[in-house]
C-alpha cells in the first residue's frame, strides 16, 4: 500500500486475523483482512465510497522556527486547483490542548477547504501530545501566550514561503481550537 499508513484495528483471539485500516492524506480509510498465517490480505469495506483519492488536495508535513528557535511541525493542505501562492489561509488548530495532536492523513474538514480553494494550516504547538513530556509541559499554563505565539509564528511563516495572503488569514477551530480562534 504505497503513500499509505497501515493501522490494525482489531485481531482475533488467537491473532492469526487482523483488520486493517489502510489511510492516506488523500484517502480516509479502507479496511481489510489479514490473515497471518497464509499472508492473504483481502478487501473488506470501503466506508466513504463517494471519496475519491484523486479529487482530494494532499497534505505535506511542514517544519518550521517558533519566535524563541524551537521547532515546530505542522501540516500544510494545499487546493489542487490553484497555485500555493498568496492563498487565503485558515489556521486550524487542534482541541484539547494538552496531549491531542495533528497528524498527517485524511481530514475532511481540511480537504473541504483547500477543494474551496483555502489552504490550510494544522500545527502542533507546545503543548500538543507526541513529542514528549517536556514539549507537552512548556504548554502549560501558556494557552494564551506560547501556545498562540507559535500559531501566529506559522502563519508568519506560511506569509514568508509566500504561500499566504496576508490579508486573508482567519483561525478556525473548536474546543481549544475555538478558544485559540478568539485569541
Amino acid at each position: 500500500f504505497p503513500d499509505h499508513q497501515i493501522s490494525i484495528e482489531s485481531s482475533t483471539a488467537d491473532g492469526i486475523e487482523h483488520v486493517l485500516r489502510v489511510h492516506s492524506d488523500r484517502d480516509p480509510g479502507q479496511f481489510y483482512l489479514w490473515n497471518e498465517y497464509d499472508g492473504k490480505v483481502r478487501h473488506l469495506l470501503d466506508p466513504r465510497p463517494q471519496v475519491k483519492a484523486a479529487d482530494m488536495p494532499r497534505t505535506q508535513a511542514v517544519r518550521f522556527k517558533a519566535r524563541d528557535g524551537m521547532e515546530l511541525v505542522g501540516y500544510l493542505t494545499l487546493p489542487k486547483q490553484k497555485p500555493a501562492q498568496k492563498l487565503p489561509l485558515i489556521i486550524l488548530p487542534h482541541g484539547g490542548p494538552h496531549g491531542v495532536r495533528d497528524s498527517w492523513g485524511y481530514d475532511m474538514e481540511a480537504a473541504a477547504f483547500a477543494n474551496a480553494g483555502y489552504a490550510v494550516l494544522k500545527v502542533n504547538y507546545r503543548g500538543s501530545g507526541g513529542y514528549g513530556n517536556a514539549f507537552e509541559k512548556k504548554g502549560y499554563r501558556n494557552w494564551g501566550t506560547t501556545m498562540i505565539n507559535d500559531m501566529t509564528d506559522a502563519v508568519d511563516w506560511a506569509i514568508k514561503q509566500n504561500i499566504a495572503d496576508p490579508k486573508r488569514i482567519c483561525t478556525y477551530g473548536a474546543s481549544y481550537g475555538g478558544y485559540a480562534a478568539l485569541q
